[in-house]
């Protein structure tokens, strides 16, 4: 419950009040069409003006009720940024790596996949944390059957680089049909001299409007496309996990107008104490 009374969720919490006291008085007007509020109110009494001011208080804090329980179970699912015609943006708590699996029966989907700009490190397990978007991948792509040189091989053969070794930040490959899911791979950070991630602000930008632009291009129209908290792992970013969820959810929703995609954002289930989602644009 912490910090969920911000200035952006009572905002949220007023316009959802509003469209509640709607149906609310609506529902009461509808009940008093059959039932005389003076009858009721003589046969108990309180016949008085305090008392139909009572009501009309009683009647308003249940649209409020109404409204926060609706925002606190929207708080804890998922939130929808932005949809219109063939385009949606939505961020919701799930788990990442779910999507990163085979999908023997349902549509074909884009899972994006940050890596780092090394490309020498792109299938080495040594050198890749196994608990990050691209160490589930790459196990994904090894229990598919695939070697780490034919790896090497579908990365290297579709980025578009000059270099075998390094690319630069926003730089990606579209690996499509890996057992009916489609990924997108953006280098998104460096590594330093200790292969430590890290990004200046501006390569942070560059690499996410990179992931958007490919996204429009490569995804088919109204795909579905399934982006992670691009960044929380960098310890030279100097930003929480919030503030990077609302540096993205701007971006994209920037974005909209070259967009005609199911858009994705998830965000771990365990960080719902951390990340609020109702508090986003």
């Amino acid at each position: 419950m912490k910090k969920i009374f911000t200035h952006i969720f009572l905002s949220h919490l007023w316009k959802k009040s509003i469209i509640a006291a709607g149906y609310v008085f609506a529902l009461a007007t509808t009940i008093l069409t059959f039932i005389s509020i003076d009858k009721v109110l003589n046969s108990i009494n309180h016949d008085t003006v305090q008392f139909r001011v009572l009501i009309l208080i009683s009647l308003l804090f249940i649209s409020v009720l109404i409204a926060f329980l609706f925002l606190f179970r929207e708080e804890r699912s998922n939130h929808k940024l932005y949809s219109k015609e063939k385009t949606s943006i939505n961020v919701k708590f799930d788990d990442m790596t779910k999507y990163i699996t085979n999908n023997y029966n349902s549509m074909p989907y884009t899972v994006v996949i940050p890596i780092n700009n090394h490309l020498e490190y792109i299938a080495d397990k040594n050198k890749i944390r196994p608990n990050s978007m691209h160490g589930y991948w790459l196990d994904q792509m090894l229990r598919s059957g695939f070697s780490k040189e034919e790896i090497e091989k579908k990365v290297l053969g579709s980025i578009k680089t000059n270099s075998k070794s390094v690319c630069k930040i926003g730089d990606y490959c579209y690996i499509k049909g890996i057992v009916n899911v489609n990924y997108l791979l953006v280098a998104t950070c460096e590594l330093n001299n200790s292969l430590q991630p890290y990004c200046s602000e501006m390569q942070y930008f560059a690499g996410i409007q990179s992931m958007i632009d490919a996204i429009s291009h490569k995804c088919n129209i109204q795909e579905k496309v399934y982006i992670p908290v691009i960044g929380g792992g960098y310890a030279s970013m100097n930003k929480s996990n919030q503030e990077l969820l609302e540096i993205l959810s701007k971006v994209l929703h920037f974005n909209t107008h070259k967009l005609q995609l199911d858009i994705n954002v998830i965000v771990y289930s365990r960080l719902r104490d951390e990340i609020h989602i109702t508090n986003l644009l």
